[in-house]
């Protein structure tokens, strides 16, 4: 029962921006930036063990690595603080790694698949960091449903070089 009622949710979710079209606002523009993404950035990482992947793991440190900072402590609070910048994409971000964990696990998604369409969700990601996201961040926050999040990122993103 739980896994037919996870599996029309995702349908339902994939189906759903077909039927209704959104309005030239609901669209978010990005720059590109292709070298942050690029072979020679990526391999300077060290692999992250992932069941996606190595690209995965390494993408998501990268996220991990650029959108958190950690502040000794000192004084008063003598453990370090972790600071998130942007924290409703980051954890969009974690919150859709999970997902994506579970659509395999259920079998809904191919791993590869899973792994081609979060890959596309990470780049977008690293793409936007150092660029004006307020109101994707808040469309972010306004949605509770991971296959809304998935919408957002994969058919509202629009990128350009």
């Amino acid at each position: 029962m739980k896994k037919s009622l996870f599996a029309m949710t995702i349908l339902f979710g994939m189906l759903t921006p077909s039927f209704a079209q959104p309005a030239e606002s609901d669209y978010f523009y990005f720059r590109k930036i292709e070298d942050k993404v690029s072979q020679e950035v990526l391999s300077s990482i060290s692999v992250r063990s992932h069941y996606m992947g190595d690209n995965v793991g390494k993408k998501l440190d990268l996220i991990r690595d650029s959108y958190t900072r950690v502040v000794d402590g000192g004084g008063i609070q003598p453990t370090p603080t972790t600071y998130i910048d942007k924290p409703a994409i980051y954890y969009s971000v974690k919150k859709l790694e999970k997902y994506y964990k579970k659509a395999v696990k259920s079998g809904f998604l191919d791993k590869d698949q899973a792994a081609v369409q979060f890959e596309e969700i990470l780049d977008i990601a690293i793409f936007i960091r150092n660029q004006p996201t307020a109101d994707f961040e808040i469309a972010l926050k306004n949605i509770k449903e991971d296959d809304e999040i998935v919408t957002v990122y994969t058919q509202m993103v629009s990128l350009s070089l």
